[in-house]
């Protein structure tokens, strides 16, 4: 018990300095008011502060004065990756750069972690590894981003799933490390948005944390394969963690493909956003998605039980409910999913 006691204090003397800084900074990008103004695509009705984000990435780039296992391995590099990218973010935040800027940033941050060697899978799958590996990276960078719209939304279903990720990842890991600090500056920012936001993430917050959430998903499964021979169940975390956007995400992309829109415009299609409109309060949104995290780490501790062939169904029933009954109530308000 004096040990546990111990653990969790030390814990507690990074968790809370990293909190305040995010909240700090956070706190300051409201009185500074770099604005996001409302548009028939957003959710918000009245002008917003953004770029709050910058504490979350700060306290990420700070964590290595409190955390040595930061200062090593692979995760130096994600630290510089996430840093660069939030340059470009926040550069897009003062003035929208387009997306093919964006993707390019997003390509770069990826190239060069994996260029350091963060992969998926074993190094027999050559190419197709490190193909994969910067497609994870890009789409859950994207995924998240995308999410980035509804108070509390992207920041607390990262918050669920860093904190997760920290519990799950091999003890005393970069990985681990990595996944408190994340958490620890989105605890700090979320207080700012909800359940009002009275500051957004911006993309200088939703890409970086997107992408420091898929690396640190890879590095996580790398970890293990060190221990186990194989990334096993562990590459599995963080997808289910981040199912519920996922889905988002896929239906959005699929009715736009669908109705023969195009897939990069600007858009107010998102199912969270039909959610809204169909009379779920933001709370309640952002709250199912949270749950959805949760649920995943739940479902990914039963894969290795008895119970690992029915974890599929297990995943997707709360999913496919929220499906139908967002669908539901769209049809019965009478609005367009398309």
């Amino acid at each position: 018990m004096i040990l546990a006691a111990d653990a969790a204090w030390a814990a507690w003397q990074v968790f809370f300095p990293l909190a305040l800084l995010a909240a700090a900074l956070a706190r300051a990008m409201i009185v500074v008011r770099i604005m996001d103004q409302p548009t028939s695509r957003k959710a918000h009705a009245r002008p917003t502060p953004t770029c709050g984000g910058i504490g979350v990435l700060a306290a990420c780039l700070a964590a290595p004065l409190l955390l040595p296992a930061l200062r090593h391995g692979i995760a130096p590099s994600l630290l510089v990756a996430a840093a660069l990218l939030g340059l470009v973010a926040l550069a897009d935040d003062f003035r929208p750069l387009g997306v093919a800027a964006k993707f390019l940033a997003q390509l770069a941050a990826s190239l060069l972690v994996v260029a350091l060697g963060l992969r998926l899978g074993p190094a027999s799958w050559g190419l197709a590894g490190l193909a994969l590996t910067i497609f994870f990276l890009v789409f859950i960078t994207n995924a998240f981003n995308f999410m980035d719209g509804l108070d509390g939304l992207a920041g607390g279903t990262g918050l669920m799933a860093a904190t997760l990720l920290a519990a799950f990842a091999p003890a005393g890991s970069p990985a681990q490390a990595g996944a408190w600090a994340l958490a620890a500056g989105l605890a700090g920012f979320l207080p700012f948005n909800l359940p009002r936001a009275r500051i957004f993430l911006g993309d200088v917050g939703s890409q970086p944390v997107g992408f420091l959430l898929a690396a640190l998903g890879v590095a996580a499964a790398q970890g293990a394969a060190g221990l186990a021979g194989e990334p096993g169940k562990m590459a599995w975390l963080m997808p289910m963690l981040l199912s519920g956007l996922l889905l988002d995400v896929g239906l959005t992309l699929a009715r736009r493909a669908v109705a023969g829109a195009r897939l990069t415009e600007p858009h107010r299609e998102h199912f969270y956003q039909l959610a809204q409109r169909a009379g779920f309060s933001p709370v309640a949104v952002a709250a199912a998605h949270w749950g959805f995290s949760c649920w995943g780490g739940i479902c990914w501790l039963l894969l290795d039980t008895s119970a690992a062939a029915a974890v599929p169904l297990l995943l997707a029933a709360p999913l496919l409910a929220w499906t139908v009954l967002v669908r539901a109530r769209t049809v019965r308000a009478g609005i367009a999913s398309s």
